[in-house]
């Protein structure tokens, strides 16, 4: 028996679902998935573009005028954004609200960031799902749930006991007909995110467009959220070149329907 609930936020809804066994009742998963969901919202509200009172929008205000303070969790936060950005060769860049600059004019240390521009800006979007989805996830798995999905508008995190008899399955969007899927991932414990502009119109800028959908399989969901990003900008053939590079488990789907299985390493238990 299963507890499902399906709450708003970023723009969509966070989808909650708790296998009820042993300790774990319908009002325990209730409680704990209210309190993670809270933690989201507050991700929300912190990194969001369209809150001008958010500490993003506090930043790219500031920039090229003064540093701002920052706390720890926005630190690692910052410090992943800028990480992923080095390892995407800039593919994916915190800073592409701003085409002149890049995540290297950002300056970041542990209570500081301060953008060297001032018509430079930076967005969390390629990313902030993700990091709200691991955030929730942890705090669930920290209370002791054992057997959930988290699914944040499209970025999902499983989890399952280590005597669970039956993974997850989860689909794969068609990105022809989004509300259908092409094929189901048995999963035990990892995170899975698709990526392409049949989810909002035009929202990636592509360097190469042959691609029509991208879902890819790691084990944290800022990981699935960035790197789908970056394969679905590169196009099909810097996409296999950066799956095998990064060892990544991807599906690509290409502009005539053909579906490229790039599963390259064993997933995650």
């Amino acid at each position: 028996m299963f507890f499902e609930t399906k709450l708003k936020a970023m723009g969509g809804f966070f989808s909650y679902k708790v296998l009820l066994k042993g300790q774990i009742t319908e009002q325990i998963a209730k409680r704990l998935i209210d309190k993670a969901h809270k933690i989201v919202t507050e991700i929300e509200e912190r990194y969001s573009e369209f809150n001008s009172n958010s500490l993003l929008c506090e930043i790219n205000r500031n920039a090229g005028i003064k540093a701002n303070k920052i706390s720890f969790d926005d630190y690692i936060l910052f410090e992943q954004a800028i990480e992923y950005s080095k390892k995407t060769n800039g593919i994916f860049d915190i800073a592409f609200r701003s085409p002149r600059y890049s995540y290297k004019e950002i300056q970041l240390d542990k209570d500081f960031i301060y953008l060297s521009h001032k018509d430079m800006k930076i967005s969390l979007g390629g990313i902030g799902k993700g990091y709200a989805v691991d955030k929730a996830y942890s705090f669930l798995q920290k209370e002791g749930l054992r057997n959930f999905i988290v699914n944040g508008n499209g970025d999902i995190r499983v989890n399952s006991a280590d005597f669970s008899l039956r993974p997850w399955k989860i689909g794969i969007k068609n990105p022809f007909s989004p509300e259908k899927s092409i094929g189901f991932i048995p999963i035990q414990k990892g995170a899975i995110a698709s990526s392409g502009n049949y989810i909002q119109s035009e929202h990636i800028n592509c360097i190469e467009e042959s691609l029509q959908g991208v879902t890819v399989i790691a084990k944290t969901a800022i990981e699935a959220d960035v790197f789908g990003t970056t394969l679905f900008r590169l196009g099909l053939e810097d996409a296999k070149k950066h799956i095998t590079q990064h060892k990544l488990n991807a599906i690509l789907i290409d502009r005539s329907g053909k579906v490229h299985n790039e599963m390259n390493r064993e997933l995650f238990k």
